[in-house]
C-alpha cells in the first residue's frame, strides 16, 4: 500500500502538481512557450521515490494536455498508464484517480469517432463514482457521456438523453466551467431540436461572458454554434461571418478540431452560395487535418458532405467515390469500436437508474401505506370513541332508568305505609 514514506513528501508533491497544472492550463489555451511537456515528463523519472498518487496525477495532467492538443493516441496512453498503477493509500483515492482517467479515455475515444468505446469509459467512471459516492467524478463523466450522445446523431432520443444529463450537470456548482459548458450545450441542443430563436439568444448571452473572461476556446466554440443556427435560419452571410470568426480564433490558438469543424461548415455554406470550388478547397483542408489527427468521425462527416456537394453539381461519379470512402471509414469505426463490455455497462447503468427510480417509488408507496395505515388507525380510533360514547350513553340511560325505577319504588312504599 502507498504509505507515507520518508523518501517523499506529500505536501511537496501537492505543490509541484499544482504548479504543473497552472502551467499546463496556460499551454492548453495558447502556445506552449514554457515547454510544459518536458517539465511534466521529467517528474515521471524522478531521482527520488515518489508516491503512486503523484505519478497518477502527472499522467492525468499529460492526458489532459494531449487531449486539448488533439493528440488523442498520446492522451489515451497517459490515461491507460494511470490504470496500470495499483498501490494507492486507499480505494477511495484509487477510484477517484481512475474516474478521471476513465473520463479522459472517454473524451479521447469520442473525439476520434469511437463513440461506443467512449461511452464505455464514461459509464465505467459513473459506476466507480456511484460506488464511492464521488460527486465530482460522477458529474465529470456524466458531462462526457452527454457530449458523446449529443455528437452521436441528430436523433431526438439521443439529444433528449444528452439534454437530461446536461441539465443535471448545470446544477453542479462545484465545477464552474462544466456548469457554463452545460448551459451552452443545452442552448445548442434546443437549436438542434428546432427552438432556434431561444438557442441564439442563450448563446449570445454566453458569448458576452466568454469575451469578458478572454476565453478563446469558449468564444470559438460559441461563434461556431451561432453560425450553425444562422445557417438553419437561412441567414448565410451572418453564418459565414460567425464561422469565419471561429476559424480565425481556432487557428491563432491551435484548436485543431475546431478548425476542422469550421472549415467543413464554411465549405458547406459556400457550396449553398454556389461557390463550389472555394467550398471544396476548405473541406479538403478539413479532411487533410482530420487524417493527420486520425479523427475518423470527422473524416466520415467530411466524405458525406463532399458527396452532397458532388450531387449538387450533378457529378455522380465523384459522389460515388465519396460514398465509397464514407462506407470504408464507417466500417473502420465499427471494427475499432467493437467492445462487448460496452453493452454490459449500458445495461448496468440503466439498471442502476431503474433501481433508483424503483427505490423512489418504493419510498412513495411506503409513505402512502403509512398514510393509509394512519387513516385506518384514525378510523379505528374514531369507531372506538363512538363505541365508548354509545356505551356511555347506554350507561346514562340505564342510570336514568334505575333512578326512575328507584323513585317509583320509593313512591309505592310510601303509598303502602299510608
Amino acid at each position: 500500500v502507498d504509505h507515507i514514506s520518508p523518501t517523499y513528501d506529500i505536501v511537496e508533491e501537492g505543490k509541484i502538481i499544482e504548479k504543473l497544472r497552472v502551467l499546463t492550463d496556460k499551454a492548453i489555451d495558447g502556445p506552449d512557450v514554457n515547454g510544459v511537456y518536458e517539465k511534466v515528463s521529467k517528474h515521471l523519472k524522478p531521482k527520488k521515490s515518489r508516491s503512486t498518487q503523484f505519478k497518477a496525477n502527472l499522467h492525468l495532467i499529460l492526458a489532459s494536455y494531449f487531449n486539448k492538443k488533439s493528440q488523442f493516441d498520446t492522451s489515451i496512453h497517459h490515461a491507460q498508464s494511470v490504470l496500470e498503477l495499483k498501490t494507492f493509500r486507499n480505494d477511495s483515492i484509487k477510484y477517484n484517480v481512475y474516474g478521471i482517467a476513465y473520463n479522459w479515455l472517454g473524451v479521447a475515444n469520442g473525439k476520434m469517432g469511437l463513440i461506443d468505446k467512449a461511452k464505455k469509459w464514461h459509464l465505467k467512471g459513473i459506476e466507480a463514482a456511484q460506488e464511492y459516492d464521488d460527486k465530482r467524478i460522477y458529474y465529470v463523466n456524466s458531462f462526457g457521456l452527454a457530449n458523446r450522445l449529443s455528437n452521436l446523431s441528430s436523433n431526438s432520443p439521443d439529444l433528449n438523453a444528452a439534454l437530461e444529463l446536461y441539465k443535471k450537470c448545470s446544477e453542479y456548482n462545484e465545477h464552474k466551467k462544466m456548469v457554463f459548458g452545460s448551459k451552452i450545450n443545452i442552448a445548442t441542443i434546443y437549436g438542434a431540436l428546432g427552438d432556434l430563436i431561444e438557442a441564439a439568444k442563450d448563446l449570445k448571452k454566453a458569448l458576452e461572458i466568454c469575451k469578458k473572461n478572454y476565453d478563446s476556446r469558449c468564444i470559438s466554440n460559441i461563434s461556431f454554434n451561432l453560425g450553425i443556427i444562422y445557417k438553419k435560419q437561412d441567414n448565410l452571410p451572418l453564418a459565414l461571418k460567425s464561422i469565419s470568426e471561429s476559424i480565425k480564433i481556432a487557428k491563432n490558438n491551435g484548436f485543431d478540431r475546431m478548425q476542422i469543424m469550421g472549415y467543413l461548415e464554411k465549405g458547406r455554406i459556400l457550396s449553398l452560395l454556389k461557390k463550389y470550388k472555394e467550398g471544396e478547397v476548405l473541406i479538403f483542408k478539413a479532411l487533410e487535418k482530420a487524417k493527420a489527427l486520425k479523427l475518423l468521425e470527422n473524416q466520415k462527416a467530411i466524405y458525406f458532405r463532399l458527396k452532397e456537394i458532388a450531387i449538387l453539381q450533378n457529378d455522380y461519379k465523384k459522389a460515388l467515390i465519396y460514398s465509397e470512402q464514407f462506407n470504408k471509414i464507417s466500417d473502420s469505426i465499427k471494427t475499432l469500436d467493437r467492445d462487448n463490455e460496452i453493452s454490459e455497462l449500458e445495461v448496468k447503468y440503466k439498471t442502476l437508474k431503474k433501481e433508483k427510480e424503483i427505490k423512489v417509488l418504493q419510498v412513495e408507496n411506503t409513505n402512502r401505506k403509512l398514510e393509509l395505515s394512519n387513516q385506518k388507525e384514525a378510523i379505528k380510533n374514531l369507531k372506538l370513541q363512538q363505541e365508548v360514547k354509545e356505551i356511555e350513553n347506554k350507561n346514562r340511560i340505564l342510570a336514568f332508568q334505575n333512578a326512575s325505577e328507584k323513585k317509583a319504588n320509593e313512591i309505592n312504599l310510601l303509598k303502602k305505609d299510608q
